[in-house]
């Protein structure tokens, strides 16, 4: 629902926002605002959120912004604003349903706004969109025709093989990780951790490189990140999620940048799992540091309080 309604207020003349964190009501055929209702800041991943609009509207809309606005410690309103597009980028997609738990890598879909609903475009429509861009460009070229010809060829004579994934192990945007990030994600599969499939690329964030990855199983999944020459380090879902709500707030929209990543072990991959007690971080802007597990939430305590108390909940305590 995320990227379609992006591409829905793309595909308007006035652009649009999406809010999260308000309950609605029904007046006069039209959706008003009613009750601030904020959702935990615990709960939402806007850099997932940013890499989903980005990787899955087609093209990616410009300007478009994801914020979160508190309205207290732990709770907030999720701010998806999406500017007036240019009308040469138009109309924006989305992958079409594919028949599969995953978005089709062949079809596309595009939504529009409604009043205040999200619908499809009629394929009637689209048909007549494209037939009006064919007839401007004079259609396909007759090389590529040829060349789609022998592809479809060459299918029918042999099985078609397994489709690639859309993300490979270290590749991405970042070069010069696929060996280092490889042998990681070997590393955890081999001491049985279910790693899954990428479903980022390798990408710059905060003090270094991040990918993420979905076991199919977990809410959270898995994370892998690295600082710049230094072994790659796996991390629990749960706690990179901790880690970005530690560093809510740093001036420039960045946490990692303010928090660092954790720490590596240099003799093998190091693995922070969800009910870790503590994760050492450094390459912040922060200094070095520790994300502790306390049983009193919101309040920053020291090490040894930390142990102390248990292990609960996570809250940032500066490492002086």
């Amino acid at each position: 629902m995320l990227v379609k309604d992006v591409a829905a207020f793309a595909n308007t003349g006035t652009g649009g926002m999406i809010l999260v964190g308000y309950s609605t009501r029904k007046e006069h055929d039209e959706e008003i605002l009613d009750e601030v209702r904020p959702v935990l800041r615990a709960l939402v991943d806007l850099d997932r959120y940013r890499k989903l609009i980005r990787e899955r509207v087609i093209p990616a809309p410009r300007g478009f912004s994801v914020d979160f606005i508190h309205t207290d410690a732990e709770s907030g309103i999720l701010v998806i604003d999406v500017p007036v597009q240019p009308v040469t980028l138009l109309p924006y997609v989305v992958p079409g349903p594919a028949g599969t738990a995953g978005p089709s890598r062949l079809s596309v879909a595009v939504p529009v706004r409604e009043a205040d609903a999200t619908v499809w475009l009629p394929q009637t429509e689209i048909q007549r969109l494209l037939a009006a861009g064919w007839t401007a460009t004079g259609g396909p070229s007759q090389e590529y025709l040829t060349d789609l010809i022998q592809q479809a060829v060459t299918a029918t004579r042999r099985d078609s093989p397994p489709p690639k994934p859309a993300f490979q192990v270290g590749e991405g945007a970042e070069p010069g990780w696929k060996g280092p990030f490889r042998q990681a994600w070997e590393d955890l599969i081999k001491a049985g951790i279910r790693m899954g499939e990428p479903v980022s690329g390798v990408y710059a964030e905060g003090p270094g490189v991040v990918q993420h990855f979905d076991p199919g199983q977990s809410p959270s999944g898995w994370v892998i990140c690295a600082l710049p020459q230094q072994r790659p380090v796996a991390v629990a879902g749960e706690v990179w999620h901790a880690l970005q709500a530690a560093g809510a707030g740093f001036p420039g929209g960045d946490p990692l940048s303010a928090v660092g990543f954790p720490v590596c072990d240099p003799q093998s991959t190091r693995r922070i799992d969800a009910h870790d007690a503590y994760v050492e971080l450094d390459g912040g802007q922060w200094g070095k540091g520790m994300l502790l597990r306390d049983r009193i939430r919101g309040v920053a305590l020291g090490a040894r309080d930390a142990v102390q108390h248990g292990h609960d909940a996570l809250c940032w305590v500066l490492d002086v």
